[in-house]
């Protein structure tokens, strides 16, 4: 007797737990929405790092130009080091036109017009063409740089190299290459982000003859 009754109780326990079950799995399905579910998207932090990359100096890809202020400005002055080791200030150059050329050896495009500025610096020689290695950490050193320069001859080029980030901070930096062109009263009157053909830097040169 007492065994029959253990099993009717357990049997209605069974019974009981089934129904719920059926209950709870009926009102899921009725409520189901796709669209309630919280599902992490990836795409906020792509967007970061994009947004990351398209700020950081380093990155050296960008092809357009940028127009400068309505008046000719005066860039804040800095030093950097010559090929032999002499410092150079920005206020050197006044009274000649200036090309100045903020590069890294490692940039695809500052490496691409390179020759470029070489030829216009052969054909405008009353314009002081500058340029500056960015070499400020272990991907661009001096070496680096000057080992570049050697095997490609640039024999009207002149080289300078910024070991502190002195005219980075100065002109703003933000891209490489980045091109001021600036006259010979001392005041940049056009700048360039991004590389330059042979033809294009022409065109900004005369802005400063």
């Amino acid at each position: 007797m007492k065994n029959s009754v253990k099993w009717i109780i357990i049997a209605v326990v069974l019974v009981g737990l089934i129904g719920g079950s059926t209950v709870l799995y009926n009102t899921l399905v009725k409520n189901y929405d796709p669209n309630n579910i919280d599902i992490a998207d990836s795409s906020e932090e792509i967007f970061s790092s994009e947004e990351m990359n398209s700020n950081d100096a380093t990155a050296g890809e960008s092809e357009e130009t940028y127009e400068t202020e309505d008046e000719p400005y005066r860039l804040d002055l800095f030093t950097v080091l010559d090929y032999n080791g002499k410092e150079v200030s920005l206020e050197d150059f006044k009274g000649k036109p200036v090309v100045l050329n903020f590069w890294t050896s490692w940039c695809p495009n500052c490496v691409s017009e390179m020759p470029y500025f070489n030829n216009a610096a052969k054909d405008y020689p009353d314009v002081e063409f500058v340029m500056i290695d960015v070499t400020v950490d272990k991907r661009e050193t001096e070496e680096k740089a000057r080992d570049y320069i050697e095997k490609n001859n640039f024999d009207y080029l002149d080289f300078y190299f910024d070991v502190n980030k002195s005219s980075v901070l100065a002109c703003s930096v933000y891209n490489y290459p980045t091109t001021y062109f600036i006259n010979s009263d001392g005041l940049a009157v056009d700048y360039c982000i991004g590389s330059l053909d042979y033809d294009k830097l022409v065109n900004y040169i005369k802005k400063i003859k």
